[in-house]
């Protein structure tokens, strides 16, 4: 009886399928262009973040990083809502390519422990500046202030830094 409904089973699972191979997912590099397309709720706006080259390096990476970190500080602070958008994603998809080169230097387990816990730290900072940035409340999109999040992201990058040397 099993063998019954497998057989009438299977060619209606390949059929719903297709026969076709499974287009491969587009592939999440730590090097090059990470020239990409998403949609995340973020309608009626260009994050900017198009042009955005990887980082080959994890020093290159962390360089990277505070620069980002400095151009979201002062847009903020000049009250630039939409470029600050752009940068903090952009962060975010540097945070990615970070966590990658990480794991390819394949670091002592305490030191990938402490750079993820970094990491992390650096990415909730910029996930609640975002969810700020989107908030339907105009008050809180325009009271976003940098300096509520600067000690933990400042000690996270210099944790990095002395983690990779």
């Amino acid at each position: 009886m099993l063998r019954s409904i497998c057989i009438v089973l299977l060619p209606l699972v390949c059929l719903a399928l297709g026969c076709a191979p499974a287009a491969a997912p587009p592939a999440a590099t730590a090097r090059g262009s990470n020239s990409h397309e998403h949609d995340h709720g973020h309608d009626g706006h260009d994050h900017g973040d198009e042009d955005y080259d990887s980082p080959n390096t994890i020093a290159a990476g962390i360089a990277a990083l505070e620069k980002i970190c400095g151009e979201v500080k002062a847009e903020l602070a000049e009250g630039d809502l939409d470029d600050a958008d752009g940068k903090v994603h952009m962060v975010g998809h540097l945070l990615d390519d970070l966590r990658v080169l990480v794991m390819d230097a394949k670091p002592a387990a305490d030191v990938e422990t402490a750079a993820k816990k970094a990491l992390d730290g650096i990415f909730d900072c910029f996930d609640k500046m975002d969810t700020a940035l989107h908030s339907a409340d105009e008050a809180e999109r325009k009271s976003l202030d940098y300096a509520a999040h600067a000690a933990t992201i400042e000690a996270a990058i210099t944790s990095l830094k002395a983690l990779f040397p």
